[in-house]
This record gives C-alpha cells, structure tokens and sequence, in this order.
C-alpha cells in the first residue's frame, strides 16, 4: 500500500483532532484495528503514546534490542527508525504529540526521553490503566476523542515553561525551506546557537539540527513517492543536500533504505512505511 505524498496513515487508520485548547500540543489522536502486519516507524522528531488493546506486541530497534508491550507505551522523540510486529488482531489507540508538545504533558526535559520508549504506567504513576479501561468502554471516534480530550486537559499544563523562542524555531523548521541555517535561526531568535540547542533539548528532545534533517528526509521521502523519472542529483541539489551521496546516506539513515529502496518498499505488503 503506497505512501500519500505527506507520508500520512494509510485508510485504515482514523485521524482525530484534538479538543482546540491542545491543538498546540497535540498533533491528532488516531485508532486502527491492525491485523497480522509489519511496520517500519520512520522517525519524526515527535512523542507519541501507544495504547494496545490486545496481545504482545514486538517493537525491533535494528541494533539486537527489542521491546515487547501488551498494554500501553510511550515513545519519546525519534530520530531512528524501527519495526513494530502484530502477530494478531490488535485494537490500537494513539496520540500523537507535536514537537515541542509532549514538554507540557510531561512536565521534565524531553533529552531524557529521546530515542526512548517507556511503559506509560511507569511515566505517569499508573493514571494510564484508568484511561486504558475508559477507552475500552468507547464505541467510535467521538468517545476516544472525549476521552483523550478529557484526560489531556487535566493531565497538561499548556502554559508550562512556554518559550516563544523553541515555538518560533519550530514553525520555522517545519515550513518546508530546505536551506534553513541553524545560525540564522539563532540570530533571529536573538539568542546563542549553545543557548538555541539547551532549549530543544529541554522542549522538544532534540536539537534544531537534528529536527531539520529529519523534517528535510520526509519532505523529499513525499517528493520521491510523487515524481517519475527522479534526477537523484538535482533532488539533492534543490533540497540543500552536499550531494547525491549525503541525499543517499541521510536515507538510510532514517528510513534503513537507500532511496530506491525506499520506492520498492512503500509498493510492498510485506512491510508497510508509517509515521506515529
């Protein structure tokens, strides 16, 4: 099943908007009835949160580590991909934070959750079995979306350790520029690059660097799933790679594929590409 050009859930997923309050905070929520399937989660620079209403499920990190969870997880902000295996049918709830959002649900330093995943109940004292059941007794989006809202607005202080400056730097780093300078960045903020990377790494986890080539990787993941005939170097000249190479290298990074394997593989039933 082939990837949309913005890299989004295919049909069987149902996107929710949040209640207004947390639409700074919180991307969407989403559910999906997932049968037997494999899962490549190409990395975002987002938290997200996980409820699993079913059997064990295998999270693989590519690096001889696994995590295996049966009831609820948080996912700190990636910046590598992994594989998520469902060996059965499996009732799957989510909510997917912003880049600078998971902060204020948290109330701590988002560096410590980078490239971590956590059993939720252990994060937030155990709050999440109450909310696991509540989502049990849903019937349809709207209950999930009631749910999620109801618990997001007590749980997050969406006036906690607000800083205009990460805000700002965020919005810039998702506009879609290709040649967006980290420096420049920092003197529009009228602040130190060292100052600039403490606060994303308090806010969002990791720093501006890192959150723009990785939002630089999915824009021209989208451009590659849309064009025929691609001219790999004037792809990378034209989205501020050094090279073909780097455009090549910064691929496998992220998504474990080099770009035309990445064009084989988003046609392919055998491992579907998603962001969470």
């Amino acid at each position: 099943m082939k990837l949309s050009k913005n890299l989004e859930f295919s049909e069987m997923v149902i996107r929710i908007k949040p209640h207004p309050c947390l639409s700074k905070i919180v991307d969407y929520y989403w559910l999906e009835k997932s049968g037997k399937q494999n899962i490549r989660v190409l990395p975002d620079g987002c938290a997200s949160i996980i409820f699993n209403v079913g059997k064990n499920t295998r999270i693989d990190f590519h690096n001889n580590e696994y995590l295996d969870f049966s009831d609820n997880i948080l996912i700190g902000p990636q910046t590598r991909h992994y594989d998520i295996y469902f060996e059965d049918e499996n009732s799957l709830y989510g909510i997917k934070f912003r880049q600078n959002g998971a902060f204020h649900f948290l109330k701590t330093p988002m560096i410590k959750y980078k490239d971590q995943f956590f059993q939720l109940s252990d994060v937030v004292d155990g709050e999440s079995d109450d909310l696991l059941k509540t989502l049990l007794e849903t019937d349809g989006a709207d209950e999930v979306k009631r749910a999620l809202d109801y618990y997001l607005l007590i749980k997050t202080d969406t006036l906690l350790g607000v800083s205009g400056i990460v805000d700002v730097t965020v919005k810039k780093l998702l506009s879609g520029k290709n040649n967006i300078s980290i420096t420049k960045l920092s003197h529009e903020a009228k602040v130190t690059n060292k100052h600039l990377i403490t606060l994303f790494k308090k806010k969002v986890g990791i720093s501006p660097k890192i959150l723009h080539r990785i939002t630089r990787f999915i824009r021209v993941a989208g451009i590659v799933l849309n064009q025929n005939n691609i001219n790999w170097s004037q792809l990378a000249y034209e989205c501020n790679f050094y090279d073909q190479a780097h455009l090549v290298n910064e691929f496998k990074q992220f998504s474990g594929f080099s770009p035309t394997q990445f064009l084989t593989q988003a046609d392919s039933e055998d491992l579907k590409l998603r962001i969470l």
